[in-house]
């Protein structure tokens, strides 16, 4: 295996935890921005009352009533934020390194198949 593969493999996993922080401080502010709106608001209520209709068995499927006052992203992204960075960022750094190792394996030229006996067949 040529030595450049584990600086590689390390620049595309800074490129991976940026690409990752990025996108959920953006999905953060969008929803900082969006979820507290009276419209926003109005359509989660707008739910919860179909939910508890449906909860009585009027709809195609007993539903219960979610008990938060807020959007669930709303909350995720206000109250959680810290934990659901850290949950996807752990996910994704052993995603990751999994998928290094089998790259690193798949590449290194090796294999664990000994076919001695196939070229000289003993009797």
């Amino acid at each position: 295996m040529s030595r450049p593969f584990p600086i590689i493999a390390l620049l595309f996993y800074v490129v991976l935890v940026v690409v990752t922080v990025v996108s959920m401080q953006a999905a953060r502010r969008r929803a900082l921005q969006n979820l507290p709106s009276e419209a926003a608001q109005r359509d989660w209520q707008a739910w919860r009352e179909e939910a508890r209709r449906q909860s009585k068995g009027a709809g195609p499927v007993k539903r219960s009533v979610p008990a938060s006052e807020e959007p669930p992203a709303l909350v995720l992204l206000r109250d959680y934020y810290a934990a659901s960075l850290g949950t996807v960022l752990a996910f994704g750094s052993l995603t990751y390194a999994v998928l290094v190792f089998f790259l690193r394996g798949a590449l290194s030229g090796k294999t664990s198949v000994d076919d001695s006996d196939s070229r000289n067949p003993q009797p």
